[in-house]
C-alpha cells in the first residue's frame, strides 16, 4: 500500500486547513487540535487531529496525532489503520508515515512526537510546507477488518487571528535621557482603542559602560495569546537602519515582560546625530503583529461516494465557497479584529474594514480614497441613520444577507442603500416593499420612490394606489396625491 493513500482499500480522507500558523502560540507540551470530525463507516466514531506547534517531547519538532473522541458512538474499541501527512498546495504528500495498524478505544490516540522538524517547515522548507502561512494535514482511515464500504472526505479549516500595527515612536531630547528612567509608548489596538503592549525604553550604564538601548515590552490585553514584534532605529529620512526582532508567548499577560535589546550605544548615536537625531529626537518604527488565538474553525463540508477514486481538493461548488465566504465575513464583521474605521451614530460606534466598504459601496470607496477627512480620522459619522439600519447595513455589506425584514426596517435601509450606493441591497429592499405594498403603507411608499428616485418603484405604487384606492377607499393627503400627477 502506498505511503500517502489507500489505493487498496476503501478510506475516509480528513483534510485539515490551519491558517497563519506561524501564530500559533502553543507551548512545548501544548496541543492544537482540529475540529471534530465523525466518520460513519467507521460506526459513527468522533476524531479529531492534534499538531504540538512547539513539540510534545522535543521543541525541535512539530508532534502530529490521531485522537478518538469518548462521545458519538457505542463502540468500545475499533482497529483500523491511518496514515497522518502534511500536504504541499498541489496536492502532493510533503511528509507523511507508512501506514498503522492500531486498535483505538475511546479517548485514545496514537501519532508521533517528532513527525517533522521545525526547521523544515518554518524554515528551509517553508514555501512548500506553509504556503500563504497555511499547513494542510490530512489523515486518511479505515478499518482494519476491511468493511469499509464507500469512500469518504471532510475538510476543516481552522484561523489563527493576526492583527498587524505599525507605528513611530518619536523620543525626544534623546541626549538628556536619564541612564535607568523609563519611558513609556502603548501600542493600541485599531478598534476600541484598547491598549495591546506598552513598549519601555530605558538606557543602562553611564559611568563604567557605555548607554545601550533597551526595550522592554509588558503585554496589556490579556486576550492577545502571542505576539511578533519587529524594532527598527529610523535615520533623518525616515529609512529603516538597525533592528532587532523578538516573538513573544503571552503565558500570563498581566505580569509578562520580555526584553529587546539594540547593539548599540547612546554614544554612537549621538556621534552620528546627522544621520540619526535631527533636533535631538530618535525615531524608532515599531512593527508588531498580535493574535488572539482561533478566531474560525468549522468544518466545511463532507462528501461521500461509492467511487473508487475521490479527488483529493473538494470538488469547488460556487454555493459552498460562498457559503463559506459568508461564514467568515460574518465572523470579521461580528468580532471587529482588524477593523479599521468605525462608523458613528449619535449613539453607537460600529468597527469595520475600509476594504469591505469600498468594495460594496462607491460612497465609501471615494471617501476613503480622497482627501475627505474620513481618509485620515478613520471616523465616518452617520448621525442621520439609527443604530439598527448601520448595524444591518454593515451585515448585508458583509454577508449578501439580511434578516427578518419588515416594513418600517425595509424603508431604513432602502434609503440608507441608496445613500451610499449599495444598489444589491436597495433592490433588495425596493423587492420586499413592492411585494409587502398594501393600502396603509402606499403614500409612505410614495413618498420613498420619490425621494429616492426609484422610477419601477414609483410606477408600481401609482398603479396600486389607482387600482385600489375607491374600494379599499384609501384617504390621501393633496400633498401625497400631488406625486402621483
Amino acid at each position: 500500500m502506498a505511503v500517502d493513500g489507500c489505493a487498496e482499500e476503501k478510506c475516509f480522507t480528513f483534510t485539515w486547513k490551519l491558517e497563519n500558523m506561524s501564530y500559533c502560540w502553543q507551548e512545548q507540551g501544548v496541543l492544537l487540535d482540529s475540529p471534530k470530525f465523525v466518520v460513519d463507516a467507521l460506526e459513527g466514531t468522533s476524531w479529531a487531529l492534534a499538531l504540538y506547534p512547539r513539540g510534545n517531547e522535543n521543541r525541535n519538532y512539530i508532534g502530529y496525532y490521531l485522537y478518538r473522541h469518548i462521545g458519538c458512538s457505542s463502540v468500545n474499541d475499533i482497529e483500523i489503520d491511518f496514515v497522518l501527512s502534511f500536504m504541499a498546495a498541489d496536492g502532493s504528500s510533503l511528509h507523511g508515515v507508512k501506514e498503522i495498524k492500531k486498535m483505538m478505544p475511546k479517548g485514545d490516540g496514537y501519532g508521533w512526537p517528532k513527525f517533522v522538524t521545525r526547521e523544515e517547515v518554518f524554515f528551509s522548507k517553508r514555501s512548500r510546507f506553509l504556503p500563504d502561512d497555511t499547513l494542510t494535514a490530512r489523515c486518511r482511515m479505515w478499518r482494519s477488518d476491511g468493511r469499509t464500504t464507500e469512500n469518504g472526505q471532510s475538510y476543516a479549516r481552522t484561523r489563527i487571528g493576526v492583527e498587524t500595527r505599525s507605528a513611530v515612536w518619536n523620543i525626544d531630547e534623546f541626549s538628556q535621557l536619564e541612564p535607568y528612567k523609563a519611558i513609556t509608548f502603548p501600542i493600541k489596538s485599531s478598534t476600541a482603542n484598547i491598549e495591546l503592549m506598552n513598549m519601555i525604553l530605558y538606557l543602562t550604564g553611564g559611568q563604567k559602560f557605555e548607554e545601550v538601548l533597551h526595550f522592554k515590552l509588558t503585554a496589556r490585553d490579556p486576550r492577545i495569546k502571542m505576539s511578533t514584534i519587529q524594532l527598527f532605529l529610523l535615520d533623518n529620512a525616515g529609512g529603516k537602519r538597525e533592528c532587532v526582532k523578538g516573538e513573544v508567548l503571552f503565558k500570563a499577560p498581566e505580569n509578562l515582560q520580555r526584553q529587546l535589546t539594540f547593539q548599540t550605544t547612546r554614544k554612537r548615536l549621538m556621534a552620528s546625530k546627522d544621520v540619526y537625531l535631527r533636533n535631538d529626537v530618535l525615531s524608532v518604527l515599531c512593527e508588531c503583529a498580535f493574535s488572539p488565538g482561533v478566531v474560525l474553525e468549522q468544518i466545511e463540508a463532507v462528501r461521500y461516494g461509492d467511487n473508487d477514486s475521490i479527488p483529493e481538493q473538494p470538488l469547488a461548488n460556487l454555493a459552498d465557497e460562498f457559503s463559506v465566504l459568508k461564514i467568515n465575513l460574518r465572523s470579521s464583521f461580528e468580532d471587529g479584529f482588524m477593523s479599521d474605521v468605525k462608523l458613528k451614530t449619535k449613539t453607537c460606534s460600529f468597527p469595520a474594514h475600509k476594504l469591505i466598504l469600498s468594495a460594496q459601496s462607491p460612497v465609501f470607496k471615494a471617501m476613503f480614497s480622497s482627501d475627505m477627512k474620513e481618509s485620515t480620522c478613520d471616523i465616518v459619522d452617520i448621525p442621520d441613520l439609527d443604530d439598527h439600519t448601520v448595524r444591518r447595513m454593515l451585515q448585508f455589506m458583509y454577508t449578501a444577507g439580511v434578516d427578518d425584514l419588515g416594513w418600517c426596517s425595509a424603508s431604513n435601509l432602502y434609503a440608507a442603500a441608496d445613500k451610499y450606493e449599495v444598489l444589491t441591497l436597495k433592490e433588495k429592499c425596493s423587492s420586499y416593499l413592492k411585494a409587502n405594498l398594501g393600502p396603509s403603507e402606499a403614500c409612505e411608499a410614495l413618498i420613498l420612490a420619490d425621494l429616492h428616485h426609484d422610477v419601477g418603484l414609483k410606477r408600481l405604487v401609482q398603479e396600486f394606489i389607482l387600482n385600489h384606492s375607491w374600494e379599499n377607499r384609501i384617504n390621501f393627503h393633496d400633498s401625497y396625491c400631488s406625486i402621483i400627477e
